[in-house]
């Protein structure tokens, strides 16, 4: 990050609550996008799909990172990008 970071709602869904996503410029260029779906639904039916167009000139690739937990309310066993950051207590 360069501390010049601007963020910009992106109204995903049609601005939904349950499923916001963010834009993150740095000096002007899109860097990151952060995405979230608080839809708790463990049957899998309210799984978040996304298509994103990457403006040209930007890298080719992007890298994936995954916070998940068993619920939107969990407070254990939770993961961020694959590695679990908080393990139920004994």
């Amino acid at each position: 990050m360069t501390n010049t970071s601007r963020t910009i709602d992106l109204n995903a869904n049609t601005g939904n609550v349950y499923t916001p996503a963010y834009a993150i410029y740095e000096n002007g260029a899109i860097s990151r996008v952060a995405l979230f779906n608080y839809v708790n639904d463990p049957s899998g039916n309210s799984d978040l799909q996304v298509t994103l167009n990457i403006p040209t000139g930007n890298p080719p690739s992007v890298t994936v990172k995954y916070l998940v937990g068993p619920s939107v309310s969990s407070k254990y066993n939770i993961a961020w990008a694959g590695q679990v950051c908080l393990q139920s207590p004994l």
